[in-house]
């Protein structure tokens, strides 16, 4: 599942559909499907997210942990993903993770 996780956000990165930090993703809420945060989020911060989860419903928020191992960054705990159709397929990958 981390495999497939990793390869959706190259393919958001690559297509410019990958949006890093909370700032950021306040500022282009408008464009965000989804909010990955990591389980380390600072409280405040994790506040600012959920107001955009709660202006936005069609936008979901995941957490996992890790998140910098599974970008290959540094010191980078939200992205939003600003494609839909990745974000569906974020959705189904967690769904089945669930299921099984």
């Amino acid at each position: 599942m981390k495999d497939k996780l990793i390869a959706y956000l190259g393919f958001a990165r690559k297509s410019g559909n990958l949006i890093f930090g909370v700032d950021n993703c306040i500022v282009k809420s408008g464009k965000i499907f989804m909010i990955i945060i990591d389980s380390k989020l600072a409280d405040n911060s994790k506040k600012k997210v959920s107001k955009i989860i709660e202006a936005k419903p069609d936008c979901d928020m995941l957490t996992i942990n890790n998140l910098d191992e599974v970008l290959g960054t540094t010191n980078c705990k939200a992205i939003g993903i600003a494609s839909n159709d990745l974000a569906n397929a974020i959705r189904q990958l967690y769904k089945k993770e669930v299921q099984n």
